[in-house]
């Protein structure tokens, strides 16, 4: 343990040089990286975020015997670190053991509708039916190993009631808080590792190493479909210590999930490969110019935004851990 902290305490000394030596790359890479957020992660994440949330808050007391399915089924809707706050919740609980949920981490993270379709496939890549294809080989992957593994999960018990949380006005705030926690989660990561690869360009590191870093940015600069599928399966370094900032009492088993994670991209880039030879579909027509909103709103309205959204999630995140934890009563007071 010492030596790890040994090694993340020097990590972070060289990245506090590396912004010293480099103030302004890392300084514009955070201001691109705030603007892909306000522009593309928010809009496309909250709201499928805050309804998978939502939906899985009114139901698992009551189907409680099908916990694993609705983590699963949500894990694909909602996204990587929504699959990932779910298991969590179920292992606090006591309803999951460390070994089911080791194994549902295996194929309940993955890139949500919100991600691959909107913000990959229609913000990106300029084209719905790109997205679909991506999503729908992506999960491909979870969907045969979720099948394959699923007798070999614990069978659950049962779920015990929760107080003061009855009512469908704290539930509602209950989750407005935890999708404003996520999705500022995912922001700061964004930003962070849009900085280490803003370094890593500026070293002379080749891009096809440092996208493997934080693919939500990196995929801004992939113009072929087929690495965009392996990089969306394998999930990037951000999204496996995403994982592991919502995992602190079940803990993540590297040695299990890494290997998974890469399986997982490059079956769902063979799947895309083939699904695009039997369409007929060419490949150019994935990497004819990515003309996003992004990149349409590289303006200092469009930043302010940005900033104004990612302030406002983080009170509402602050706030209901700050004070009493139930925003509802907290805004009343």
């Amino acid at each position: 343990m010492k030596i790890a902290k040994i090694i993340a305490t020097a990590l972070a000394f060289i990245f506090l040089v590396t912004l010293l030596i480099f103030p302004k790359e890392c300084s514009n890479s955070v201001s691109e990286a705030l603007l892909y957020c306000g522009s593309v992660v928010i809009p496309s994440l909250f709201p499928i975020t805050f309804i998978c949330l939502f939906i899985t808050e009114l139901t698992k007391d009551n189907f409680y015997k099908a916990q694993y399915i609705i983590i699963f089924i949500f894990s694909l809707l909602g996204g990587y670190i929504v699959g990932a706050k779910l298991i969590e919740e179920a292992f606090i609980k006591g309803n999951i053991n460390k070994k089911s949920a080791d194994i549902l981490r295996c194929f309940c993270l993955n890139g949500g509708i919100g991600f691959i379709i909107i913000a990959v496939g229609s913000l990106l890549y300029g084209s719905a039916k790109i997205g679909v294809i991506l999503y729908i080989c992506h999960i491909s992957y979870s969907v045969f190993g979720f099948i394959i593994f699923y007798k070999k999960l614990k069978k659950p018990k049962k779920v015990i009631s929760r107080k003061n949380q009855e009512n469908l006005s704290d539930l509602f705030c209950l989750t407005a808080q935890n999708t404003c926690d996520t999705v500022i989660k995912i922001c700061g990561f964004v930003i962070i590792f849009s900085v280490v690869n803003a370094i890593f360009q500026k070293l002379g590191i080749p891009f096809y190493f440092s996208m493997f870093f934080e693919i939500t940015t990196s995929l801004k600069s992939v113009k072929n479909i087929f690495v965009a599928a392996f990089l969306l399966g394998f999930g990037g370094v951000s999204i496996i210590f995403q994982v592991i900032s919502v995992s602190k009492k079940s803990g993540v088993n590297l040695k299990l999930l890494l290997p998974s994670l890469i399986i997982h991209g490059a079956f769902s880039a063979a799947l895309t490969y083939f699904t695009v030879k039997v369409s007929g579909i060419s490949a150019p027509v994935f990497s004819s110019g990515i003309k996003t909103v992004y990149q349409m709103a590289k303006t200092k309205a469009s930043l302010s935004l940005s900033l104004v959204l990612m302030v406002i999630l983080f009170i509402i995140s602050a706030e209901g851990k700050n004070r009493g934890g139930n925003l509802r009563d907290d805004l009343l007071q």
